[in-house]
């Protein structure tokens, strides 16, 4: 059952900080209230995005997640506290960039793959699953998509584009498999990644710069090199030899 929670009732409720947001980022709490359960509040925002993209994104992200509801990966029981506020119910576990080692393996990504496709199936595109932080993985094993505040209804885009946005998509789930588990990811993944990375690799705004991304952009590059590498055997085998 949701909770019927206002503003005024989260004063006097059990809360812990699970992350503050800074600048136009949501502040996210632990709320306890029959359960336990996160609320996204834009209310912490400033004035001026508060009363304009922060009511947008917290009504835009709640009906994304109430339009997945029956996928058990995402947010469940989605409520909304106010206008610049919102919360779902509390899942314990650890975020994608804090995992290394068994629980970063073949059968984890797998999931996430097909969680990705179940979000494309009901007509939402996630957009920044590239993110390690939006991925949150249970004590099971099991992914859970979170964060949908730049997800994308594709319902009513064209076939071609709608393709594109899921293979953005699944190209950001890629990204953490070759990372982490590189030599189970197969030649008809790593094409998918390679389309996005070439289309990436001339982004200026791509923060390799950053020391904590070294290691994702030595991946990529490499990953980058072995696909072209590959696609230019065909080529050369089919040029005539020198008689």
């Amino acid at each position: 059952m949701k909770p019927h929670l206002t503003r005024d009732m989260l004063q006097n409720q059990p809360m812990s900080l699970l992350h503050r947001g800074r600048l136009f980022n949501a502040t996210l709490w632990r709320v306890g209230c029959d359960g336990d359960w996160v609320v996204k509040d834009f209310g912490t925002t400033p004035w001026f995005y508060r009363w304009t993209l922060g009511r947008w994104a917290a009504r835009h992200e709640y009906r994304v997640v109430n339009r997945l509801q029956g996928i058990s990966e995402v947010p469940q029981q989605p409520f909304r506290v106010d206008a610049f506020a919102w919360g779902y119910r509390f899942v314990e576990g650890d975020l994608l960039h804090l995992l290394s080692g068994a629980r970063c393996s073949t059968p984890l990504f797998e999931r996430l793959e097909a969680l990705a496709r179940q979000l494309h199936a009901r007509g939402i595109v996630h957009l920044d699953l590239r993110n390690a932080r939006n991925v949150l993985v249970d004590a099971a094993g099991t992914p859970h998509i979170i964060d949908f505040q730049t997800a994308l209804g594709t319902r009513w885009l064209p076939a071609a584009v709608r393709r594109l946005l899921e293979r953005i998509d699944l190209s950001g789930v890629y990204k953490h498999w070759l990372l982490r588990d590189a030599d189970h990811l197969g030649p008809a993944r790593e094409a998918v990644l390679y389309w996005q990375l070439r289309i990436r690799h001339w982004w200026p705004l791509r923060g390799y710069r950053l020391p904590g991304r070294r290691r994702l952009y030595e991946e990529e590059r490499l990953l980058l090199k072995r696909q072209r590498a590959a696609r230019a055997k065909p080529h050369a085998s089919r040029r005539p030899s020198a008689s």
